[in-house]
């Protein structure tokens, strides 16, 4: 059933709109519609229905106003994005996909000898493993922050086999400059390492802040 017009005439009290019967007739009828009532007639009870969730379209299929039922498609957004990601206006009416702002570290517990690819936004601390080696990514990207936290002095662990180090796979990434694996040589240390392709020590790579 389409939506009914209501006639209110083109100035107040100039006779041409609907008299008052009719025009509430018509909020009647909008209101069965969008209420998923059969309009039997003017006279129907239409008190006591929950309002419907497949009622209110645009067209044939596109649904507003209604649970679950606005998508990408409706919002004219390609795709249907990553897990995790939501979607960002551009503030002229333009919504894309976009990676959820950080709100803090995914925290991993490492407590035996491994090797470790470091994930961005991750904080790895070191539960008393005897040698670890944490690679950073291969391809990151300006901002990208890793955390480190030793917490060998409380539980005895040994330092010095403890290794940070470059990306693999051909990245001449840097770690304050200096292309060798960095040694956690501090039973306690704790810092993150932030990227960026231009502005740390001595070019691409990773700068330590918050040592301890």
């Amino acid at each position: 059933m389409a939506s009914n017009n209501i006639n209110v005439g083109s100035a107040a009290n100039d006779g041409e709109g609907q008299n008052l019967r009719d025009a509430f007739i018509s909020v009647r009828k909008n209101f069965a519609q969008m209420f998923g009532i059969t309009y039997t007639g003017d006279t129907q009870d239409l008190s006591g229905t929950t309002f419907s969730s497949d009622v209110i379209t645009q067209g044939s299929t596109n649904k507003f106003l209604t649970s679950g039922s606005v998508g990408a498609s409706e919002l004219d957004v390609t795709g249907n994005g990553n897990a995790g990601q939501l979607l960002s206006s551009d503030g002229d009416g333009t919504m894309t996909w976009a990676n959820a702002a950080s709100g803090g570290y995914t925290t991993e517990f490492i407590g035996s000898s491994t090797t470790v690819s470091a994930v961005k936004d991750y904080l790895y601390i070191l539960a008393n493993p005897s040698a670890v080696t944490i690679t950073l990514p291969a391809s990151p990207a300006d901002g990208d922050t890793i955390g480190i936290a030793n917490n060998l002095d409380m539980n005895g662990g040994q330092v010095g086999n403890l290794l940070v180090a470059p990306g693999t796979g051909g990245n001449t990434d840097k770690i304050m400059g200096d292309a060798s694996d960095l040694v956690l040589d501090n039973a306690s240390a704790a810092f993150d390492l932030v990227f960026s392709s231009a502005d740390a020590p001595n070019g691409s790579g990773w700068t330590i802040v918050g040592a301890n």
